[in-house]
């Protein structure tokens, strides 16, 4: 009878031991299951697609002679000149047949924070033509600040480059 009481204690306090135990590995666990929950990437709104206002076109754009698998060329822009009223930048923001990814846009106004333009993904072979400018800008010298991203097929972020020209508003008549 003894030894029987002995083997109850014995018992519940295996048993206080292993819910304790049990308590304490699922607080461990249990954090890196929710992490690991919540950091999978489903695609969401904010996932960069293509981009409805992309046309196709043909660029004049020559392909380098070492065009890598790996690579993708961005293109390059010069000053360009606007009469004073123009609504719309005509300008090629183009992603050449023969790259290996996409691109998107980001178009700045001088020293703006909120973009001009901002694309979603232009893919080899189109382009987005127009820019829409804000009403009243002044006759002068602006600064436009061209960032170019690019991304693989699958949106992985590739390299990308910033460039800038002069954009000069002429007096109408």
């Amino acid at each position: 009878m003894r030894n029987n009481m002995k083997m109850k204690q014995f018992l519940k306090k295996y048993q206080t031991r292993i819910l304790i135990g049990s308590i304490i590995l699922l607080l461990l666990v249990l954090p890196l299951i929710t992490y690991s929950l919540l950091s999978k990437k489903e695609p969401s709104e904010e996932a960069v697609k293509e981009d409805k206002r992309a046309i196709s076109y043909k660029s004049a754009i020559k392909k380098p002679i070492i065009s890598e698998k790996d690579t993708i060329t961005f293109p390059g822009y010069g000053n360009m000149s606007i009469l004073e009223g123009t609504e719309k930048l005509a300008i090629a923001l183009v992603n050449p047949s023969f790259n290996h990814g996409n691109i998107q846009f980001i178009v700045y106004l001088d020293d703006e924070k909120s973009p001009l333009l901002k694309t979603d993904i232009v893919i080899p072979g189109k382009a987005v033509t127009e820019v829409p400018l804000p009403k009243g800008l002044s006759v002068g010298k602006h600064k436009i600040k061209l960032e170019m991203l690019g991304f693989s097929d699958n949106q992985t972020r590739l390299s990308g480059t910033t460039t800038s020209f002069e954009l000069t508003v002429l007096k109408g008549e």
